[in-house]
């Protein structure tokens, strides 16, 4: 059964009507063969033109450190190698919680250079919507299939729904046996005489959010996975 993705971390008792953010484009397709397509983050509407940018956008929303998800924006203006003026839109743009602004550009590994000259130019030109404009964004981020791949998707989507799962008790009782466990360790063990499997379950996805986990592998985390405690 395919994994439901979920929309939000948290359930409100009256719904609101989700809006496109900050988007200056709404790139839908008109062909449901296609991987374009959108997903509700947080209030947020935030489109996606592919998989690899609809595993992206949820990786981006699984770190602890964003706090707020928009797609196809801002829309930079640069000059290319003529002197004319250009527009390229950044696929998706995330405010953090220490308030830096970071623009995620996502392409395949083997059309990052042609992206690469666009970014250079785009941050000559002041990273601005017109030229001369307010300065929008404070970090760039490249992401290719190598970070937002299946794997870590599948992780994100864990990550996610245990936020509106995990027990703040049951990650504090685990909090306090991780200090006895060894360098590394399954992470079936952690599960190993609960009495609630699925509490103990989020509690760990939790963890992992937060930092106090951290897989050994770069991989999708299964219950036969390493994991080590950081303290």
């Amino acid at each position: 059964m395919p994994h439901p993705e979920p929309s939000d971390h948290l359930v409100s008792a009256y719904f609101v009507e989700p809006t496109p953010g900050l988007a200056r484009r709404n790139p839908k397709s008109k062909n449901s063969a296609t991987a374009r397509g959108s997903t509700i983050f947080g209030k947020v509407e935030v489109y996606h033109e592919s998989d690899l940018e609809r595993y992206a956008a949820h990786i981006i929303w699984a770190d602890v450190r964003t706090r707020e998800l928009h797609s196809q924006y801002p829309r930079l203006a640069y000059r290319d190698e003529l002197g004319d003026l250009r527009h390229h839109f950044i696929d998706l743009f995330a405010f953090r919680r220490d308030g830096r602004r970071v623009a995620y550009a996502i392409k395949q590994e083997n059309k990052t250079a042609g992206l690469e000259t666009i970014l250079e130019l785009a941050e000559k030109a002041g990273f601005a919507e017109e030229e001369g404009g307010e300065r929008l964004i404070d970090e760039v981020v490249v992401m290719t299939e190598e970070e937002a791949c299946l794997e870590q998707y599948e992780n994100a989507l864990n990550i996610i729904d245990a936020r509106r799962e995990y027990d703040a008790r049951e990650c504090n009782a685990l909090l306090a046996a991780l200090r006895s466990m060894p360098g590394k360790f399954r992470f079936g063990e952690l599960l190993k005489g609960s009495t609630d499997i699925p509490k103990r379950r989020a509690a760990i996805w939790h963890l992992i959010e937060i930092g106090r986990l951290k897989p050994v592998a770069f991989e999708k985390v299964y219950d036969h996975s390493f994991l080590r405690f950081v303290t």
